[in-house]
């Protein structure tokens, strides 16, 4: 009997903040900012919402178009990002069943740090010192674009190593 939100009509800021799970200042600017209630609940509703999974494919053993093949061949939707390097998956099951990443053809690998490792601009025959390496996507994404020669120097913590050496050995 007992209300589980604020009443919306006394406290459009308590309600937004409890019914979408956001902090109550946050709540409160965005209704500022967009108007009403039913304004601010676009952007709190698009807050609640999970980020599809991206992956990297690498270009030295697929290519995009082959990669979403095989992920389709494998029941799961996928389509071509906007950065023409990675693919974005639709509800899957575990990534490491598929069989385009037992293969190495693809790496989960957000488009901001594919842009950090292209920005660099590595090339064949270069050393690259990758810090906080782990889990090794960007360790493994500058071996792809050196052409697997030159140095890569990829340093984590002692536990975290091995992570980016299953990586790498993928």
């Amino acid at each position: 009997q007992r209300a589980v939100f604020p009443d919306p009509a006394v406290d459009q800021a308590g309600y937004l903040a409890a019914a979408m799970s956001i902090p109550y200042v946050l709540a409160r600017r965005w209704i500022e900012r967009f108007g009403p209630l039913s304004a601010a609940m676009g952007p709190a509703e698009h807050a609640n919402v999970r980020a599809p999974l991206i992956v990297r494919v690498n270009c030295r053993k697929a290519n995009v178009k082959t990669a979403i093949a095989s992920i389709e061949a494998d029941g799961v939707d996928a389509r071509p990002h906007s950065n023409g390097r990675s693919i974005v998956l639709g509800r899957q099951r575990r990534l490491t069943e598929l069989a385009a990443f037992v293969a190495g053809w693809i790496q989960p690998q957000d488009p901001s740090a594919t842009a950090v490792v292209l920005a660099a601009g590595a090339r064949a025959g270069m050393k690259a010192l990758d810090l906080c390496a782990a889990p090794g996507t960007k360790t493994t994404h500058l071996a792809e674009v050196m052409d697997d020669s030159g140095s890569i120097t990829a340093v984590d913590l002692p536990e975290k190593l091995q992570r980016i050496e299953a990586n790498c050995r993928r």
